[in-house]
C-alpha cells in the first residue's frame, strides 16, 4: 500500500485568534453586544448637551479653560480669581488644553467631555480585551462596559478630568500588556501632568518591567515636563514649576468636606491621627500594591494578570490612602470592581461582597444618595471608603485562595488561545500576550502510514 500522506491544516485566521470560535449571533445577543455602545453613547450626548446648555454649573472645564488662557496672557495660573475654584494641576495640562480653551466655554466643554466619554469608552473596551478577560471573545464584555457606564456618568457629567485619566491610564496598561513599550511610557506619564498620583501605577507597571519601560518612562515624563519650557520660555516655565509646587505643599495638608477615605473613616472615632503614623500606613500600602502586581504576575504568560491585579490594587490604594479622594473620584474603581464581580460569578465563586461593595460604590459615587441617607444616619460620609474597604479585603482573599489552590500547578496550553499567548513558545524579547506571527502557529507534521 502506497503511504499516505495528511495535508497539514493551515493557520488559523488572525478573526479566530482575536476573538475565538463562536456560533452566529442571535437576535438577543446582538442587542446585548450594542447595549454597551448605546448607553455610551448617550452618555456622551447628555454630557455634551448639558456643557452646551449649563457650561458654568457643576462643571470644572471653566476652571481648565480659564488657566490656559492665563497662560496665554502670562497671567499666574494659581492665583486666586474670583467666581473660579482654584487650578491645582500642572502648567503642562494648560497648555495642552490650548486649542479648547480657545473655543467657546459651550462649545469647548461640550468637546471636552464628549471626547473624554468616547476616549474612555474605547480605553475600557481595550483594556478588557488585551488585559482582564479570561478568555477571546468574552461574554462578559457588555455587561463590563455598561456597568462601567454607571461608574463614568458622576465624573463625565461634571467635565472632570478623571475620565480623561482613566482613560490613559487604561490605554497605557493595554500598550504595556501587548508590549508597545514607548507608547505605554507615553500614556502612562501623560495623567501625571493632571493629577499627580497616576504617578504610582506608573512605578507599579515599570516596576513589572524596569528594563524595558523604565528608562522610556523617565524620557517621557521628561518630555511632557519641558512643554511649558518649549511653548514659552525656561524662565517663565521654572516660575510657574515653582508656583505649582507651593499650591500642592500648602494644599497637602488641607482636609475638604468632600474627601472620603481612610482618615474619614477613622475621624469618626474621634482619635487624632499623627502625621507621621498617616505616612508609614500610605507608603506600606503603596509596596502592597507593587507586591500584589508583581506577585500575580511572576508567572510565564501571566504578565496580564499582573497588570490586572497591580490595577485593582492601585485604585483601592489612591482611594483609601491616596491624596484628594472625593466622592466623585470613586468612579475610577467602578470597572474593575465590576470587572471582579463577573469575574468571580463566572468562576463560581463567592461573589456576594464584591458584588455588595460596587452596589453601594455606584449609588453612593454621586452624592446624592449619601446626603439622604446622612439625614438619619449619622457617619454616612464613611460608607464610600468602608465598601472600597470591603472589596479590596475582598480582593486580598481571593488572591490568596487562588495562590494556595493554584500550588504547583503549570499553565495548560490550549490550541486555540486568545490575544494575550502564543500558541507555541515566544521570544524572550516577544510580550506574554502578543498575537503569534503565522510562523509560530503549530501546524500537524505529514504523517505516514506504516503498510
Amino acid at each position: 500500500m502506497a503511504p499516505v500522506r495528511l495535508a497539514a491544516p493551515s493557520p488559523l485566521p488572525s478573526a479566530v485568534l482575536r476573538e475565538g470560535i463562536s456560533s452566529p449571533p442571535s437576535a438577543v445577543a446582538a442587542w446585548t453586544k450594542m447595549l454597551p455602545v448605546l448607553v455610551w453613547c448617550g452618555l456622551a450626548l447628555a454630557v455634551g448637551v448639558k456643557a452646551v446648555i449649563s457650561p458654568n454649573r457643576h462643571s470644572v472645564w471653566p476652571v481648565f479653560a480659564t488657566a490656559s488662557d492665563h497662560w496665554r496672557t502670562g497671567q499666574s495660573l494659581y492665583a486666586y480669581y474670583p467666581g473660579l475654584d482654584m487650578y491645582r494641576y500642572s502648567p503642562t495640562f494648560a497648555v495642552a488644553v490650548a486649542p479648547l480653551a480657545a473655543l467657546p466655554v459651550r462649545l469647548g466643554g461640550c468637546v471636552w467631555g464628549v471626547g473624554s466619554v468616547l476616549l474612555l469608552y474605547a480605553a475600557l473596551r481595550a483594556l478588557h480585551r488585551e488585559v482582564l478577560a479570561d478568555e477571546p471573545g468574552s461574554p462578559d464584555r457588555a455587561a463590563f462596559l455598561t456597568i462601567a457606564a454607571a461608574g463614568v456618568a458622576p465624573m463625565a457629567w461634571n467635565l472632570q478630568s478623571n475620565a480623561l485619566v482613566l482613560a490613559l491610564a487604561a490605554l497605557g496598561t493595554t500598550a504595556a500588556a501587548r508590549g508597545r513599550w514607548w507608547r505605554a511610557a507615553v500614556l502612562l506619564a501623560a495623567p501625571v501632568f493632571i493629577k499627580l498620583w497616576p504617578l504610582a501605577w506608573a512605578a507599579v507597571v515599570a516596576a513589572g518591567r524596569p528594563r524595558r519601560l523604565g528608562p522610556r518612562l523617565a524620557v517621557a515624563l521628561a518630555a511632557l515636563a519641558a512643554i511649558p519650557a518649549l511653548a514659552a520660555s525656561p524662565e517663565t516655565a521654572a516660575g510657574v514649576y515653582q508656583e505649582w509646587e507651593y499650591v500642592l505643599r500648602v494644599g497637602q495638608g488641607l482636609r475638604w468636606p468632600g474627601y472620603r477615605d481612610l482618615l474619614t473613616v477613622w475621624d469618626l472615632t474621634g482619635v487624632p491621627v499623627d502625621p507621621l503614623v498617616y505616612q508609614v500606613v500610605q507608603f506600606a500600602g503603596g509596596c502592597g500594591v507593587v507586591i500584589a502586581s508583581l506577585a500575580a504576575g511572576r508567572r510565564p504568560g501571566c504578565y496580564r494578570r499582573g497588570l490586572a491585579v497591580g490595577l485593582g490594587a492601585w485604585l483601592c490604594w489612591q482611594l483609601l490612602l491616596g491624596p484628594g479622594s472625593e466622592r466623585n473620584t470613586y468612579g475610577l474603581v467602578i470597572p474593575v470592581m465590576g470587572w471582579e464581580v463577573l469575574r468571580a460569578r463566572r468562576a463560581g465563586a463567592a461573589w456576594a461582597w464584591p458584588g455588595g461593595a460596587l452596589a453601594v460604590v455606584v449609588l453612593f459615587s454621586s452624592g446624592d444618595v449619601e446626603r439622604v441617607i446622612g439625614q438619619y444616619v449619622p457617619g454616612s460620609t464613611a460608607v464610600l471608603p468602608a465598601a472600597v474597604a470591603v472589596f479590596a479585603g475582598w480582593m486580598v482573599f481571593d488572591g490568596v485562595r487562588s495562590a494556595a489552590g493554584g500550588r504547583g500547578q503549570q499553565p495548560t496550553p490550549a490550541l486555540v488561545s486568545g490575544p494575550w499567548t502564543a500558541l507555541s513558545g515566544a521570544p524572550e524579547d516577544r510580550p506574554e500576550n502578543e498575537l503569534p506571527r503565522r510562523e509560530d502557529v503549530h501546524t500537524f507534521p505529514a504523517v505516514k502510514e506504516a503498510g
